[in-house]
């Protein structure tokens, strides 16, 4: 191999397109690990709002304004995650059959096609310019205003705010949406 061969970049690491390896099949532990790493990567990203839970509800106890007992967070947490184990699950069956069609390296998850990762390198830049990433952060990055919206007394409460809150990743709520996008425009 000479020296140009060898010091070309690939954007294939390991081969070149469509050279994959035979797809094999999942056995339950695969999937257990693939849809429990797409779940629990989940959990850094609402810490902040679970901690900002937990303090609102000490306070609220601390004034009567709700029973003493115990914090209700761990069933926010729980709402929050079922909403993101429904995505993990949703998120392992793609990859699953991604590597079927052998559009995807099995063993390192890297995309084999030309194509799928075009097409994949356009969508992320045009989300990056568009003005639904702005909605977004600013929703994700203000769980005060969340909470003040949706607040809901006790367990069931809570874990109602949770699995409101683990959606609203996928679909900002529309009013805020609306007006943040006319605020942009003008």
């Amino acid at each position: 191999m000479d020296f140009w061969t060898m010091s070309r970049p690939a954007i294939f690491p390991g081969g070149e397109a469509g050279m994959t390896m035979p797809a094999a099949a999942w056995s339950p532990a695969t999937w257990f690990v693939i849809v429990g790493m797409w779940w629990i990567m989940m959990i850094p990203s609402v810490a902040p709002m679970m901690l900002l839970h937990a303090r609102v509800s000490r306070h609220a106890q601390s004034r009567g304004q709700i029973a003493a007992g115990a914090i209700p967070s761990g069933f926010f947490l729980g709402g929050y995650l079922l909403v993101w184990l429904a995505f993990s699950l949703v998120a392992t069956t793609l990859q699953f059959a991604c590597e079927q069609l052998r559009l995807l390296s099995q063993p390192m998850m890297w995309s084999v096609s030309v194509w799928l990762t075009a097409a994949l390198l356009v969508a992320a830049g045009l989300y990056q310019l568009s003005p639904f990433k702005r909605v977004c952060l600013d929703h994700c990055r203000s769980p005060a205003e969340f909470l003040s919206r949706h607040w809901q007394k006790g367990r069931a409460g809570a874990f109602r705010m949770g699995v409101k809150h683990g959606a609203s990743s996928f679909k900002p709520e529309a009013p805020c949406q609306q007006s943040k996008l006319d605020g942009m425009s003008a």
